[in-house]
């Protein structure tokens, strides 16, 4: 493997208008501290892009950019070595977007992984973090506008509670009406009431979030007339 910031033709800053192509036949490492913020990042078919692990205790990562094109090899940890070290790839841009990475149909905001002429077999993305026993679960009672635990079907363990954990709320209701989404300061109505936020604490099956929900996410079963449950919780 050669490292990102040992390779001259790599930004070792943010560009945020630049694409980014790693050379072709290259496997490299990428080590780069902090934030790196680009237009894209495309991996070749002949080549290897893997995100360097220092463990929990090493310094955030994050890639920030619009797109990802792999046509090759993408690895983060892998199957009997999960990933500890803190790594996000955030793709920016607005919502919803017409804009394309190149003539493919890959779309915009995009993480895309395809076969090419030249890896007919197909591309590889492998994201291997740390284990949890749940990596979602559902409500099982309402959590109201403006609350900020949430109580859930299964028991969390301790992955839930590590430095820096957020959590999605999913919707229960329909999408924000505009004028609702700008009060808020939400950018789009797309968004809809989904709701992310950080957690304070977790333990069994409670969770603190360290900021108020702007909505209700319903955490019910309806008996109908049939006498059948409908599942409606988030």
């Amino acid at each position: 493997l050669v490292r990102w910031s040992a390779t001259a033709a790599l930004p070792q800053a943010s560009a945020p208008t630049l694409d980014v192509t790693l050379p072709a036949g290259a496997a490299v490492l990428y080590d780069v501290a902090g934030v790196l913020a680009v237009r894209s990042v495309s991996v070749p078919a002949s080549s290897r892009l893997v995100f360097e692990d220092g463990g929990a205790v090493a310094a955030p990562r994050e890639l920030r950019t619009r797109f990802v094109r792999v046509l090759g090899e993408v690895w983060a940890g892998a199957p009997d070595c999960p990933f500890a070290a803190p790594l996000t790839i955030t793709l920016v841009g607005a919502r919803p977007t017409t804009e394309s990475l190149d003539s493919s149909d890959c779309g915009g905001k995009a993480i895309c992984v395809s076969a090419s002429a030249d890896n007919v077999v197909g591309a590889r993305l492998e994201l291997h973090g740390t284990a949890t026993a749940h990596a979602w679960t559902r409500l099982r009672a309402t959590a109201p506008e403006n609350g900020t635990t949430l109580e859930l079907r299964d028991a969390v363990d301790a992955a839930w509670a590590v430095a820096g954990a957020k959590v999605l709320v999913t919707a229960t209701d329909f999408p924000l009406l505009a004028a609702d989404a700008a009060a808020l300061g939400v950018d789009n109505v797309w968004r809809g009431t989904n709701e992310v936020r950080g957690v304070a604490s977790a333990s069994g099956t409670t969770v603190e979030l360290d900021a108020p929900l702007h909505f209700e996410h319903f955490g019910e079963q309806r008996d109908t007339a049939s006498q059948h449950y409908v599942e409606e919780s988030a």
